[in-house]
């Protein structure tokens, strides 16, 4: 549905940002933010829910799992890292 709305400069500039940064449209990054204000943020399963320090991930402020890893840590990220990474948690 089109719709116009008015909107502060700065935040539509921010919204633009995370667009651009993000590889998306501004509008995915506008329906991502009404539903995150009206649903609240993801569920997250409780066999992720953990902040501890040994834990190879974390769960940020929008409730997503974040790898953990050390500014000196240079490790890729790929499917086999993420596979071998979820034997051994147990989830694979």
């Amino acid at each position: 549905m089109k719709t116009t709305l008015q909107i502060d400069d700065h935040l539509i500039r921010r919204a633009k940002i995370r667009a651009a940064e993000t590889n998306r449209r501004l509008r995915d990054v506008v329906e991502d933010g009404l539903r995150l204000l009206l649903e609240g943020p993801p569920q997250v399963p409780p066999a992720l829910e953990t902040r501890e320090a040994s834990a190879p991930y974390y769960i940020n402020d929008l409730g997503i799992p974040t790898l953990r890893r050390a500014p000196e840590d240079k490790t890729v990220v790929t499917n086999e890292f993420l596979d071998r990474l979820r034997d051994e948690l147990g989830e694979g």
